[in-house]
């Protein structure tokens, strides 16, 4: 039987067979594709697709902190510039957190005169070779921002204990190849805070 549900743009990890104990003195081959029974319980143990990318080697991570004594002030931006690979797409999750009220943009077409710095960037499967494709750098000088595709507003609360806010965005962003991404934080605080941006992707060819 053919798993119309796997992807056919790569060959799944984990095909194989076991037999397994039907209880009555007979044997039954399963076929498992992606996925494999547990071998205590006998129940099939299944991943997410993005999990399987993490496995795979192919989910990578970079992160950026204002420093201390270099918090973002009221109504500047921390500014991430993601240079999209030209052969592969990327699936973009990202996670930012702010010490006070403040707002997320992200734009696509970013035009630049300086790329900023490098930030490192991680396989998140750590027996992996794999490298990213895809640049991702902090603080570049901005000719033009783009178009804008997604704006939030993230909440810091209020009174002097508040705490500050945060967004993870759920769902992934396919990027287009070759394109330049902008995620642009600006403090609404009203005073310097620390803020901090975290991008995760997993690069698919094709």
């Amino acid at each position: 039987m053919v798993d119309k549900i796997t992807r056919l743009v790569q060959v799944p990890e984990g095909i194989g067979s076991t037999w397994k104990d039907m209880g009555d003195g007979t044997h039954a081959l399963v076929v498992y594709i992606g996925n494999k029974e547990d071998k205590m319980t006998g129940t099939l143990t299944t991943i997410t697709y993005p999990h399987h990318e993490v496995h795979s080697g192919s989910t990578f991570y970079a992160s950026y902190l204002s420093p201390h004594g270099s918090e973002i002030a009221n109504d500047a931006s921390l500014d991430i510039l993601i240079q999209n690979s030209a052969t592969k797409g990327s699936h973009l999750f990202w996670q930012v957190g702010a010490g006070g009220n403040a707002e997320l943009l992200f734009y696509e077409d970013t035009t630049t005169t300086n790329l900023g710095t490098a930030l490192a960037e991680s396989n998140m499967n750590r027996a992996s070779v794999k490298v990213a494709g895809t640049v991702v750098t902090h603080t570049p000088t901005v000719s033009a921002a783009g178009t804008l595709l997604a704006n939030y507003f993230l909440p810091g609360g209020s009174g002097p204990k508040s705490g500050g806010g945060g967004v993870r965005q759920g769902t992934e962003w396919i990027l287009e190849k070759s394109k330049v991404y902008l995620l642009r934080v600006t403090n609404r605080s009203g005073s310097a805070q620390m803020q901090s941006v975290v991008v995760e992707w997993y690069e698919e060819s094709g």
